[in-house]
């Protein structure tokens, strides 16, 4: 239940910061005059997102199991 929760829970911003470092290195090795910080508001903010699960885990009691699929379950962290 675990190991499915933090999956579910940092698949999106972790998916964010892969896309936008591509983004981010793509741009600066063609050299274009666009700009970078969209993308590194997207990572500020996947990062963000990330230790706040990670704090959430940490001081995690007595949490609600919901269900995930029909033959997962996961703990909800928010």
């Amino acid at each position: 239940e675990m190991a499915c929760a933090i999956g579910h829970e940092m698949n999106n911003p972790l998916s964010s910061l892969i896309i936008s470092l591509k983004n981010i290195e793509d741009e600066l090795a063609a050299a274009q005059k666009k700009s970078v910080d969209e993308d590194l508001t997207i990572v500020k903010k996947s990062l963000d997102r990330i230790k706040y699960l990670v704090n959430n885990l940490v001081g995690l009691k007595n949490a609600d199991v919901v269900d995930y699929t029909s033959d997962q379950k996961m703990i909800k962290l928010s």
